[in-house]
């Protein structure tokens, strides 16, 4: 066999063994809060027990920091001798939780809660990654971005507060709330519903879209629009 067979042989196989995906179940305790950091993309679905469950490579797997801290479950990757966190291939992660009350995403990774039900939610993205919540019924929710992020949520709220800092998007005209206060940094934009007041701040290129008939008071310095109907 050629030198080059012998590499194109090793690649191949190296590719494959990347591909493979393990599935491995951590043990955790009660929580209703969850923050991750890293690129992992997150499902969560309400149930009874508490359970997290990754498929990823043997190796990720090996490397992977799970842990309840208080009532917080953090996912993460562990450091490397040089303090480096490393990330191999796709990380799928699926969370079991009776109640979550806040999400806290860093880095490029996304998160999708299956039913929020709580007094007050609160979800923060701090870099490129993704929030869909599909189902809210919330006194309060409370949604931030900084960086590029989005996030997509439904459902109903008593009062809502959206903050972007950066060109992250949330779209939100769907969450029908009867109070909104957003504020926007830099280019960011937001599509949202409420049916008694909106306070919108923009500084910078941002666009806020306001549906449901809201009252609006409106503060403005740069090139952003505000649109209330």
């Amino acid at each position: 066999m050629s030198n080059a067979s012998k590499i194109a042989l090793v690649a191949a196989l190296l590719l494959g063994s990347a591909a493979h995906a393990d599935q491995r179940s951590f043990p955790v305790g009660s929580f209703d809060k969850l923050a991750s950091s890293g690129s992992a993309d997150i499902t969560v679905t309400t149930g009874k027990t508490p359970s997290v469950s990754v498929e990823a490579s043997k190796d990720t797997l090996d490397r992977m920091d799970i842990r309840v801290d208080g009532s917080t479950l953090r996912i993460g990757m562990k450091k490397s001798g040089w303090g480096v966190h490393w990330d191999s291939g796709k990380i799928k992660v699926a969370v079991t939780v009776p109640m979550l009350r806040s999400v806290d995403l860093s880095g490029s990774g996304s998160i999708l809660v299956n039913q929020i039900k709580v007094p007050e939610f609160t979800a923060g993205i701090s870099g490129s990654g993704e929030g869909r919540f599909p189902s809210v019924d919330a006194g309060t929710v409370r949604l931030s971005i900084a960086g590029s992020g989005d996030v997509d949520a439904a459902g109903r709220c008593g009062a809502a507060h959206v903050d972007i800092a950066g060109s992250g998007d949330v779209r939100i005209g769907k969450l029908q709330c009867t109070s909104l206060n957003a504020s926007i940094a830099g280019s960011g934009d937001i599509d949202a519903y409420a049916t008694t007041s909106a306070d919108v701040s923009i500084a910078g290129s941002g666009d806020a879209r306001i549906h449901g008939g809201a009252k609006c008071k409106v503060s403005k310095a740069g090139s952003g629009t505000v649109t209330c109907g």
